[in-house]
C-alpha cells in the first residue's frame, strides 16, 4: 500500500507540473498570437501604400533627367506586323543636331569669389576622428546677374572616417 500511495503521489506532482508548463505555454500561445495580429496588420498596411504607390507610377512610364516619358513595351503592345514608330513626331536626340556648330561653356580661370568647404564631423555617424584630406575638387558655379558673371571657386575637402569606413565631404 505504502508504494502505490508513493507511486500515487509522484503521478499528482507530474500532473501540477504539466499543468504549470501548460499554463505557460498558453501564455505564450497569447502573446505570440497578439504579436502575429499586430505584424498581419503592418503587412496589409504595406501591400496597402505599395498598391497605391504601383497606381500612381505605372510601369510603362519612367523619369530620365527630370522628365517623364514612356518605356518601349514588348512586341505585343506594337501594332501587328510593322515595327515602324507610329507616334508622329519622335523625340529629337540630346545635343547639336547633325551639322550645326557645337557649344561649349568655357570654364573661368578668374573668379571673383573663393570659398573652402572642409568637413570636420562625419555626417554619418558624427564623429570627429577623421583622417588627414584625402582628396580636393573644385566646383565652378557662375552667378549671372544682370551686369557681369560672378564665379566662385569651392574648395572641397575630403576624409576618411574610420568608424564608418567612408569618404566624407564637406557640405
Amino acid at each position: 500500500m505504502n508504494q502505490s500511495t508513493s507511486s500515487i503521489q509522484v503521478l499528482i506532482e507530474e500532473n501540477q507540473s504539466l499543468k504549470m508548463t501548460i499554463s505557460i505555454l498558453v501564455a505564450c500561445y497569447v502573446i505570440l498570437e497578439d504579436e502575429y495580429a499586430l505584424v498581419k496588420k503592418e503587412n496589409e498596411k504595406i501591400i496597402q501604400e505599395f498598391e497605391e504607390y504601383r497606381v500612381r507610377h505605372p510601369q510603362h512610364v519612367g523619369v530620365k533627367h527630370g522628365k517623364a516619358y514612356d518605356l518601349k513595351l514588348e512586341k505585343e503592345d506594337r501594332s501587328e506586323g510593322t515595327d515602324i514608330d507610329t507616334r508622329s513626331n519622335p523625340p529629337k536626340k540630346i545635343g547639336a543636331q547633325p551639322g550645326h556648330k557645337k557649344q561649349v561653356r568655357v570654364k573661368q580661370e578668374i573668379f571673383q569669389r573663393e570659398v573652402d568647404v572642409d568637413v570636420h564631423e562625419c555626417p554619418h555617424c558624427g564623429s570627429y576622428d577623421l583622417s588627414d584630406i584625402q582628396e580636393e575638387r573644385y566646383r565652378f558655379i557662375d552667378d549671372i546677374p544682370l551686369q557681369s558673371p560672378i564665379t566662385t571657386k569651392y574648395s572641397i575637402k575630403r576624409r576618411y572616417c574610420p568608424h564608418c569606413k567612408k569618404i566624407v565631404k564637406g557640405l
